[in-house]
């Protein structure tokens, strides 16, 4: 039986209490449970932030072919030189961003969140993810609850697939989402 403690050298006030136990023995010590969320083993891996694709030279001169087709039929169509500027200025920046190499990040997941880089995500901005097989890489999308928010990517080889989808399961409910119309462009050109 519990039985309140009152000190009388300090005053009481109302609806403030504490209490100890008359046996301490009755009461269950809380140093050996453990919660199934403290099971978790964290994972950590690092791998590319995306997956590159080499492009050969046939890849860029479709790509600027492609571009100042476009930009002819925004001239023709709107004989305006800023908007064919644009297009052009557009090509050049797909061009030099798909030539761009991937760094090196840091992943974890763990019972708290993903930790990409130095930044760690918390579970509960994300709804639920998905899983996407990029050919060298395995992708997992991690899909914000934030309606603004991106969709987040985190690669990872497989060896950790296991381990990795077992803690994202146990917090997440899987999506099978489909790549969208630009993601499977995007694919197929090697982008």
């Amino acid at each position: 039986m519990v039985k309140p403690k009152h000190d009388s050298q300090q005053p009481t006030i109302s609806g403030t209490w504490s209490f100890e136990p008359e046996d301490k023995d009755d009461v269950p010590s809380l140093d050996n449970v453990t919660s199934p969320v403290d099971n978790i083993e964290p994972v950590k891996w690092t791998s590319p932030e995306f997956t590159h694709h080499a492009k050969p030279l046939v890849w860029y001169i479709y790509l600027g072919l492609a571009t100042l087709a476009a930009a002819a039929g925004v001239y023709l169509l709107t004989k305006d030189t800023i908007a064919t500027g644009v297009v052009i200025f557009c090509g050049i920046i797909f061009g030099i961003f798909s030539n761009r190499k991937p760094r090196e990040v840091d992943y974890a997941v763990d019972s708290k969140g993903v930790t990409i880089g130095n930044k760690p995500y918390t579970y509960d901005s994300f709804k639920s993810f998905s899983i996407v097989d990029d050919g060298k890489f395995v992708n997992i999308l991690l899909i914000p609850t934030k309606r603004f928010m991106p969709m987040l990517t985190v690669n990872f080889d497989l060896k950790n697939e296991n381990k990795i989808l077992k803690v994202l399961n146990d917090k997440l409910p899987l999506d099978d989402r489909d790549p969208g119309a630009l993601d499977n462009f995007l694919h197929r050109i090697g982008y």
